[in-house]
């Protein structure tokens, strides 16, 4: 039920035009790729991007490798595995920003 309230909370807090919403989860994702080597990115912010895109994405094994490799210990390990992810959410998605 969380998982619901916080794709919710995030799609409301974001009325834009059709298609802004996928696209602000993406780039929350791809902020949390650029910074997980040095942070700890396993935030609201990011969970709530991923709650949000599961809730409108068909397919969701890039989005489940992203939530499990936001727990890699080794840093360059967890950024490779994270931004290999994020690339595969992109393509899922059609996003044209990289």
């Amino acid at each position: 039920m969380t998982s619901l309230l916080a794709g919710w909370a995030f799609a409301v807090t974001r009325k834009k035009e059709p298609g802004d919403d996928i696209s602000h989860a993406i780039e929350v994702l791809s902020r949390a790729s650029e910074r997980c080597q040095d942070e700890d990115m396993r935030t609201d912010e990011v969970f709530a991007a991923l709650d949000y895109l599961d809730s409108v994405a068909s397919r969701k094994t890039a989005l489940m490798a992203l939530r499990n490799g936001l727990d890699v210990q080794h840093p360059e390990q967890r950024r490779q595995v994270v931004a290999s992810a994020v690339r595969s959410i992109r393509r899922a998605v059609g996003s044209r920003d990289e």
